[in-house]
């Protein structure tokens, strides 16, 4: 089940990120955190979530010790597109391979 509510931005240019770096080493992970009982990374599109997540990366960068940094990326590329309106459901996949599989065996017992 989904929940689908109306989408509230016009466009999405820039995406917020907390990072968390390695002292050792300077790697970096995307932190996150459970919210209402799911593990959610801290990234946000827009100042009004930033606003939420940041009480909740400071708090992470305070018990862990590890530096956390606010990451700004936004140079937007669309790389693929999903449209929902013209895919099949899962559904209409599997009995299409189902169908498939009979007609195959059909061969099979012909040939």
């Amino acid at each position: 089940m989904y929940h689908v509510p109306k989408n509230e931005m016009p466009r999405i240019d820039s995406i917020w990120a907390f990072v968390s770096v390695d002292p050792a080493d300077g790697n970096e992970g995307v932190c996150a955190a459970t919210i209402g009982g799911v593990t959610l990374p801290l990234i946000a599109a827009d100042e009004k979530r930033l606003a939420i997540l940041t009480p909740i990366a400071e708090n992470i960068a305070l018990r862990t010790g590890l530096m956390v940094q606010l990451v700004r990326f936004h140079q937007r590329e669309v790389i693929k597109q999903f449209d929902g309106a013209e895919m099949q459901t899962v559904a209409e996949i599997n009995e299409q391979c189902a169908r498939q599989d009979r007609d195959m065996r059909k061969d099979d017992s012909n040939g």
